[in-house]
């Protein structure tokens, strides 16, 4: 996405184009991603492929199958991919992302309005599924707040690995005294009680 904006910037600073059209073209091709991406087929669609991208042709982009979703590039014109031999017109067998869930429609409103954040390490994702687990056992394992769960220990666990070791020690830990048979608590690397 940076690319095709450092490009597009590039080819109007050089071709002097004004903004208005810049603008209409933008605002043109939006539409058009909009209407190519909607879950319909209506009468005509496949006669209508012939001038513009539409729906049926888009479909086979998002497949499931690698030797399906790499065709059908195009945004607006269907002509760009038969020129490239990139044009499929067939329906895929499965769309989605292999060994990724179904995101209902409040999934996908939660995840265009995370923020993107950069790849953790194993390490760090094993932390935050613990920390998922814990939060789903306390609250009875109940359906529907896995997404939910997964965000708020990610959020605390990555606020944990960020904060100075100064910070993360100053709490005091608690240990329980195993051969105390009334499990009498003693502090551990501070004064103050737990």
């Amino acid at each position: 996405m940076f690319l095709t904006t450092v490009v597009k910037a590039a080819f109007i600073t050089l071709t002097g184009i004004e903004a208005a059209v810049v603008l209409a073209n933008e605002a043109l091709v939006t539409l058009f991603v909009m209407f190519h991406h909607t879950n319909i087929a209506f009468p005509g669609e496949y006669r209508l492929s012939r001038l513009v991208v539409v729906p049926f042709l888009h479909r086979v982009h998002h497949s499931s199958a690698r030797a399906e979703h790499d065709h059908n590039y195009g945004a607006v014109f269907p002509v760009w991919d038969r020129l490239f031999s990139t044009l499929r017109e067939v329906e895929p067998k499965e769309l989605g992302l292999a060994k990724v869930p179904e995101q209902n429609l409040l999934d996908l409103l939660r995840f265009g309005l995370i923020p993107p954040q950069a790849p953790q390490p194993v390490a760090v994702q094993a932390m935050i599924a613990e920390a998922t687990y814990y939060r789903a056992e306390k609250r009875g394992f109940a359906p529907g707040d896995d997404l939910i769960d997964w965000l708020e220990a990610e959020k605390e666990v990555l606020a944990r690995r960020s904060a100075p070791a100064k910070q993360r020690q100053a709490k005091p830990r608690c240990v329980w005294k195993a051969f105390n048979p009334f499990a009498i608590r003693r502090q551990v690397a501070s004064i103050s009680p737990c």
